[in-house]
């Protein structure tokens, strides 16, 4: 087991604080939902809970922590709109975010980072140097329509027709033991992924070299239900720094 201190900037577009006055509620709610694999999983936990109490104390509101493991009961607290700010690491659960009146509201930046490139990693004792010399390989990566149209414009091609197999997967440390093991022979994953595992386990990190990455992107936003009075959804933006211990 190891303590990590993961350093992150949220960018919170919440002006609650002075605005009290105005406000109709003060206590919210924050439905949280990662999907990155058990042990990851339980960072951002930790880091949810930092954001929820830092952003708390600097506006003067009441934000509680809701985090979510299963996909199903999080989109039903979305349908009912039990949720005053949600947040989710993939498209899909944004896209369902929109269809229940969710605005998109902040985004985050991670490790320095406002946005982050999917990048393709393969073993530094594997002697592929560039993109051409995939063709025929393995490859694992997520199982997103993002991930796969970020790889295919990089590829100029459809993955399909490049690699001889495409493994998918969510938990990014079983993906990254996948290409070290030599189960696959190429890894396309969010670089703060990699910037993590240089904290947090940097052994199999060492031993892979980045060939390629797409145009960056920004992270998947923070929003905000329809409900939320305008003084929490709108005006300035409020930059917050978080330092959340965790266990792996």
């Amino acid at each position: 087991m190891k303590n990590a201190r993961i350093a992150v900037i949220a960018v919170l577009l919440l002006a609650c604080a002075g605005q009290g006055a105005r406000a109709q509620k003060h206590s919210f709610t924050f439905g949280v939902l990662w999907n990155a694999g058990a042990r990851m999983n339980t960072s951002y936990s930790m880091m949810s809970k930092d954001i929820a109490k830092a952003f708390s104390l600097s506006q003067g509101i009441q934000l509680s922590n809701i985090y979510y493991s299963e996909l199903e009961r999080f989109h039903d607290d979305i349908a009912m709109r039990k949720l005053d700010f949600i947040y989710a690491n993939t498209e899909d659960d944004f896209l369902m975010g929109i269809m229940y009146g969710y605005k998109p509201l902040a985004t985050f930046s991670i490790f320095g980072k406002d946005r982050a490139a999917h990048c393709l990693y393969v073993r530094g004792d594997s002697g592929i140097e560039d993109l051409a010399a995939l063709a025929g390989k393995r490859i694992v990566t997520y199982p997103h329509l993002t991930s796969y149209s970020l790889l295919r414009k990089l590829l100029n091609a459809a993955p399909e027709q490049t690699f001889s197999a495409l493994f998918t997967g969510s938990d990014a440390y079983a993906m990254l033991d996948t290409l070290v093991s030599g189960n696959a022979d190429a890894l396309f994953l969010v670089e703060t992924n990699i910037d993590f595992f240089k904290q947090v386990n940097p052994g199999p990190v060492k031993q892979i070299k980045k060939i390629a990455c797409s145009e960056p992107m920004h992270f998947m936003p923070m929003m905000a239900a329809p409900e939320v009075p305008a003084e929490c959804s709108t005006a300035s933006m409020r930059f917050i720094r978080i330092c959340s211990r965790t266990s792996l």
